[in-house]
């Protein structure tokens, strides 16, 4: 995050402004790896309090900290472009200023291994001034062998200062925990989504769930997919997207994809923008797979 408005990651650091076994043994190490809740609404309870100690702990140690505690071994962060999160915050010294967030929706896949959290952020120069930015971050956690969730992906975007949640939301959920998809259906699930996310980029709105949250700087969270689908029939133009990873949940029903973009104005006096991109994928009831969060934030040319 910068004090520019820029960008909408939630840390920058310094204030001066991410071998094959078989199907048998793959599906039962799965199975054992993650301490499961008892149902789906208690995971996502443990996965809400994941992103508030995420968020309680920028306070009281500051946003490095924070970062260091949540931030799995393998996280991505993005600074400007993908990096190693963990790696990253390491390196790079504690900024002065104060970070503070709070959760206003969050979803989670039926296993209850993967989820993700989303809400207003602000940002301000010191503890002691008032807030010099704002945005919406949206961070992916899974939880991990002990039972703890971890941040695995955080990105975000700048707008206008916005109301703070009064509670999290969430989708309709079931109320007992999915099992396991076993590794064909978890394999043809990722590749689906692969394919899915390298066609969406020509055509987005036909990939939107009908709750699609998109995420643009500048602009607040829109919601819905003819709202979403406006918004992008203003701003004509030519979206290329360099997918970079996908990732899955443990029940193949939720995942994730991530990468580069550059979007070429309709109109020719308008300049290329770049971009780092994120899009939530979730299996819907007929099989198929839509956005459920699309996310574009600034990033410098290549």
């Amino acid at each position: 995050m910068t004090q520019t408005g820029t960008r909408g990651q939630r840390y920058l650091g310094p204030l001066s402004a991410s071998s094959a076994r078989s199907a048998a043994v793959w599906f039962l190490c799965l199975c054992a790896s993650v301490v499961y809740a008892a149902d789906l609404r208690t995971s996502w309870n443990s996965l809400v309090e994941a992103e508030r100690t995420f968020a309680r702990t920028s306070l009281a140690k500051g946003t490095r900290e924070a970062f260091l505690s949540a931030l799995s071994d393998d996280s991505i962060i993005f600074r400007p472009r993908a990096v190693s999160g963990r790696k990253w915050t390491q390196e790079n010294p504690a900024p002065a200023s104060q970070l503070s967030w709070e959760p206003g929706f969050a979803d989670i896949s039926i296993a209850g291994d993967l989820g993700y959290t989303t809400g207003p952020w602000e940002i301000r120069k010191t503890p002691k001034d008032p807030p010099g930015g704002f945005g919406h971050y949206v961070t992916m956690w899974r939880k991990q062998r002990d039972g703890q969730w971890k941040a695995e992906l955080d990105n975000g975007i700048s707008h206008d200062r916005f109301a703070k949640p009064s509670q999290v939301d969430s989708p309709q959920l079931p109320n007992e925990l999915g099992k396991p998809a076993g590794k064909a259906e978890a394999d043809k699930a990722k590749e689906a989504i692969r394919n899915a996310d390298r066609q969406a980029s020509s055509s987005l709105p036909a990939y939107f769930a009908d709750d699609i949250r998109l995420y643009r700087d500048g602009t607040f969270p829109i919601i819905g997919k003819p709202a979403a689908a406006k918004k992008l029939a203003g701003v004509p133009g030519t979206l290329i997207s360099s997918q970079m990873d996908v990732k899955l949940s443990a029940s193949a029903d939720l995942g994730y994809t991530y990468g580069a973009a550059e979007f070429k104005p309709q109109d020719k006096s308008k300049e290329v923008e770049y971009s780092n991109y994120l899009r939530i994928w979730k299996k819907q009831r007929d099989g198929s797979w839509r956005i459920v969060l699309d996310l574009l934030s600034p990033a410098p040319k290549p």
